[in-house]
């Protein structure tokens, strides 16, 4: 089984009676008599930027969606669902404390992530999440560092300029690094 909103992998591996699984496509390497790329995976790597859930970089080994189980027998492997997630506009609370038990789970979950016993950083990007979580961080420490990547001469993948109005309205420090051939041949 794998848990409900994917956070964990589990990959198996499935080739007529032989069935192996792990949480790690490495560890399953052993199992494959021939370790092929994926021209699949390749192609949807390249398309969307990501392998989707059912797919692997190596031919054989699949992903167990989220919130599915496998059920390996005699009649062979199948997939089905033991939780879906469900959109049902029916709820028993109003939209303000909707607001307020979203607000205390978001305002919780960062102040527990601030706890370390080293300097705590964040990356902040133009995007709405990442300006919440960082106005959100600023509460509880102020002064935080950020990182930001820019993508020079990309305007239109380039979101700095709603990074650099986050980091000056929730005063943390930030460092612009540009994103490029000759940095991207510099990350270790």
């Amino acid at each position: 089984s794998r848990d409900r909103f994917g956070e964990k992998p589990l990959y198996y591996y499935c080739k007529g009676s032989r069935l192996a699984f792990a949480s790690s496509f490495n560890a399953l390497m052993p199992a494959l008599e021939r370790k092929t790329i994926s021209n699949k995976a390749i192609a949807s790597l390249l398309s969307y930027q990501y392998i989707p859930y059912d797919e692997c970089i190596y031919e054989g080994i699949k992903k167990v969606p989220p919130g599915y189980n496998i059920i390996f027998s005699q009649q062979g492997l199948k997939k089905e669902p033991y939780w879906k997630l469900s959109f049902s506009s029916s709820s028993s609370f109003s939209e303000d404390e909707i607001v307020y038990e979203v607000e205390k789970i978001l305002k919780d979950a960062i102040a527990e992530q601030l706890v370390a016993d080293v300097d705590v950083g964040l990356f902040l990007s133009g995007g709405v999440d990442s300006g919440l979580i960082a106005s959100i961080a600023t509460q509880f420490s102020p002064g935080l560092s950020a990182i930001t990547m820019t993508v020079p001469g990309v305007a239109e993948k380039d979101e700095s300029d709603f990074a650099i109005r986050t980091a000056k309205t929730n005063q943390i420090n930030q460092k612009m690094v540009p994103l490029g051939p000759q940095s991207i041949s510099k990350l270790p």
